[in-house]
């Protein structure tokens, strides 16, 4: 016989194989496999009705649009990413309701400890949405020119 076939059957690996493989073919891996898949296409879906939602309704040029989408789909992708996090561990057995509840614990904690940050933030948000500037425009700030990039949340 091999010499790693009796040292991995002497510490269960091939069995614990066996159980992997099983588990992907399980219910709950079928199930977190559709939640993921659900998620990602309302990302898609999220993206393009806000792409067409925005252009409608407001009168600025495309840079201001591409900017103004950008930082809203990046915050609105951490909350999807999030809520599936939560619900792939709800469909594999995980009792997320103590984890929900922590979550929101650990917001308040953080939104006390971070609040000049988080009013830096909203702040910046402010600036992209009352349109200081975009992406794209040239800033001077405190004698220094350049370019923007990109804004995100």
């Amino acid at each position: 016989m091999n010499r790693w076939y009796i040292i991995f059957k002497r510490i269960n690996f091939i069995k614990d194989l066996n159980d992997v493989g099983a588990y992907f073919t399980s219910k709950p891996f079928l199930a977190s496999v559709v939640v993921i898949c659900v998620m990602m296409l309302l990302l898609v879906i999220i993206k393009k009705y806000l792409i067409k939602k925005v252009a409608y309704t407001t009168k600025h040029d495309e840079q201001h649009q591409n900017t103004f989408i950008g930082m809203l789909f990046n915050l609105l992708q951490y909350i999807v990413i999030l809520v599936a996090i939560v619900l792939v561990m709800q469909v594999n057995g995980v009792n997320v309701t103590s984890i929900v509840a922590g979550l929101g614990l650990v917001s308040v904690i953080a939104g006390l400890a971070l609040q000049d940050a988080l009013k830096d933030i909203i702040m910046g948000f402010n600036l992209i949405v009352d349109d200081y500037f975009a992406v794209g425009d040239v800033v001077r700030i405190t004698g220094v020119d350049g370019q923007t990039i990109e804004g995100k949340v």
